[in-house]
């Protein structure tokens, strides 16, 4: 299947399962006002002077909110791939949390190739050389981890895919490194469409409600902006799902 096959299946696949579509999107909301919501308390709680109060409550409000959004994309991928009826809610908790720890791991892993890279690229700013010499030392720091964090980035995706479709957290992380090796190239390209596709989606929720909305406006946008964001996140999930599975069979 060609990556853009994979994209189109994946959007037919999510239109023909509307139930479980429509509540990824509701939990994409429902996420959504969770850390507005958490966010908003902390801000008062350390107005008030109440810091660890005030981190405590954006703490509760970001976990809470990750679960659902994640439980939202794993009903969705798994709907998509044949899950439905009475097994669905059982599996949609245990799914969401391997998507967690995956995206947990990626965002160590990326912080890690962040710090190797602005460590000598600092460094080579620091010793006062002349610009040009100074921008190749910099495009050399930065090379490799940039590379690194394209191939970070390519495999916790298709491994969050694999997990959210019902693959162990460990066992998704090994088909997504494995896949990314043998099928780089693919996933650029998917990636690129999947830009191209969602971006109406991003580009909505960014605009949605910015200016002058009172306070039920406003709850109504960022539900909108959870609503869109889980949308483009599914398509993404299932399209790359679609390609892996056309791949490996």
């Amino acid at each position: 299947m060609t990556a853009r096959g994979a994209l189109l299946d994946g959007i037919s696949r999510l239109g023909a399962r509307p139930a479980a579509t429509g509540g990824a999107l509701v939990a994409g909301a429902a996420a959504a006002l969770a850390l507005e919501a958490g966010s908003s308390a902390a801000g008062s709680l350390w107005r008030a002077g109440l810091e660890g109060r005030a981190i405590l409550a954006w703490l509760v409000a970001g976990i809470v909110a990750a679960l659902v959004g994640a439980g939202g994309l794993a009903a969705a991928v798994s709907a998509a791939g044949g899950d439905g009826g009475a097994r669905l809610p059982r599996v949609v908790l245990p799914r969401g949390v391997a998507i967690l720890t995956l995206r947990a791991v990626e965002r160590v892993l990326l912080f890690s190739l962040v710090l190797a890279a602005a460590a000598p690229a600092l460094r080579a700013i620091a010793l006062g050389r002349s610009p040009a010499a100074t921008a190749f030392a910099v495009a050399a720091a930065l090379l490799a981890p940039s590379l690194m964090a394209a191939l970070v980035v390519a495999a916790f995706d298709v491994a969050v895919a694999r997990a959210a479709a019902g693959r162990p957290a460990a066992e998704a992380l090994g088909d997504g490194a494995r896949f990314t090796f043998s099928h780089f190239p693919s996933l650029v390209r998917l990636g690129a469409l999947l830009v191209v596709a969602t971006a109406p989606l991003w580009i909505a929720g960014a605009l949605v409600g910015r200016e002058g909305a009172g306070p039920a406006a406003a709850t109504i946008a960022t539900a909108l902006r959870g609503a869109l964001a889980m949308a483009a996140a599914a398509i993404g999930a299932v399209s790359i799902a679609r390609l892996v599975e056309s791949e490996s069979t």
